[in-house]
């Protein structure tokens, strides 16, 4: 079942390529061609070398292909809701089932259907819609205009209370482009669950197994989303994501800045990155979700995404976590995350922080005491 999925995923990449590329290639528009002709010749995706024989995956990230399906009613706790019993019990997760995910012998386990590509056929369309800015465009540190970077509004957590509050939002127009094109920044509001997401552009210092570790032991989903050099100099740590039960997602394969780039670029940079995940790990599960790096997003993006077949994931917390020389404090750290708990959250970390490391258990256990509980990212419908 697997060797015929893999033959099946890779002869439809290369057809695709070869009909987008060779028999169709895109057509620059005149503003790409004026201001930057190099996007015009960009080279067509890579196909990677497979290389030397990966190691299969030491679980059974396809369990649910061999073995009878558990209806997803059937094997939720009542309405989705955490398990008091086992809550109580300290038993985590509470939650052991939900959209394409169960959790099952201390392991989450996936049921992802193969990514509608069929967007693809009709690319030139990307020529015809405006690369402009979301019409609330977020502001930085000092207060100036950030462009295209993503924001998310802010919330306040009330931990005496255990009232979480949106003091303000995306505008409307902004939430229907993610509406519009399988696009999400917080997931279910009306249950306490949140998701964690993780940014890999490259490893320091083994810090990606210590959060492996932890999130093994806390039994925590990650969803992690890695870019083409972490798949080149990370593989192992790729490795126990799979094998130890987490989503591994698309961040770009150069990690541009995708609002800025052609037409061209952007297909090279997204299905580039695919295709070099798969030459390294062929057993891997279906890539759903992605990222666009540094959060650079607007209406464009998200369409663009979808019709390669994406679900864009953004997230609803993040804090200045990445500067490896510049690491913030532990406890102010912590006091952030709380402060800004919501239902639905969606946090962002990055896999470079040593403070991450020591913040991560942390947050778990606090996160838990509040009666929330961390599910995978892909319980969120889109």
């Amino acid at each position: 079942m697997k060797d015929k999925r893999n033959a099946i995923r890779h002869g439809a990449a290369l057809l695709l390529t070869a009909l987008l590329f060779a028999g169709c290639t895109l057509r620059p528009a005149q503003s790409e061609t004026a201001a930057d002709p190099v996007k015009t010749t960009d080279p067509a995706v890579p196909t990677a070398d497979p290389g030397p024989e990966t190691p299969q995956n030491n679980g059974d990230i396809f369990a649910w292909e061999t073995e009878p399906q558990e209806t997803e009613e059937a094997a939720k706790t009542p309405d989705g809701q955490p398990d008091p019993a086992r809550a109580e019990a300290g038993e985590y997760p509470t939650i052991t089932a939900g959209h394409w995910w169960k959790f099952e012998d201390g392991t989450f386990v996936y049921d992802f259907p193969e990514r509608d590509r069929s967007g693809e056929e009709n690319l030139n369309t990307m020529y015809d819609i405006p690369n402009v800015p979301f019409d609330d465009v977020g502001y930085d540190a000092n207060g100036q205009p950030n462009g295209q970077d993503w924001f998310s509004g802010r919330a306040e957590y009330n931990e005496e209370t255990g009232e979480s509050t949106i003091l303000w939002e995306r505008s409307a127009s902004t939430q229907k482009s993610f509406a519009d094109h399988r696009g999400f920044y917080r997931g279910d509001t009306s249950r306490k669950v949140v998701y964690f997401t993780f940014d890999c552009g490259y490893e320091q210092d083994g810090l990606t197994g210590m959060i492996l570790d932890t999130l093994k032991e806390k039994h925590v989903s990650g969803t992690f989303f890695i870019n083409g050099y972490y798949v080149d100099s990370a593989a192992d740590y790729i490795r126990r994501m799979l094998d130890e039960g987490h989503i591994v997602a698309n961040h770009a394969l150069n990690h541009e800045m995708l609002t800025a780039v052609s037409v061209q670029t952007f297909y090279n940079e997204v299905i580039g990155l695919e295709n070099k995940y798969y030459a390294a790990f062929p057993d891997a599960p279906p890539m759903l979700y992605f990222r666009p790096p540094s959060g650079n997003c607007n209406n464009w993006v998200l369409t663009y995404a979808e019709k390669l077949g994406y679900i864009t994931a953004l997230y609803s917390f993040a804090y200045t976590d990445w500067e490896v020389d510049n690491q913030p404090d532990l406890d102010a750290s912590l006091a952030n995350l709380k402060a800004k708990l919501h239902p639905g959250c969606v946090y962002l970390f990055h896999t470079v922080s040593e403070t991450n490391t020591k913040l991560i258990p942390l947050a778990i256990d606090w996160i838990r005491e509040q009666g929330y509980e961390i599910i995978p990212l892909c319980d969120i419908e889109a």
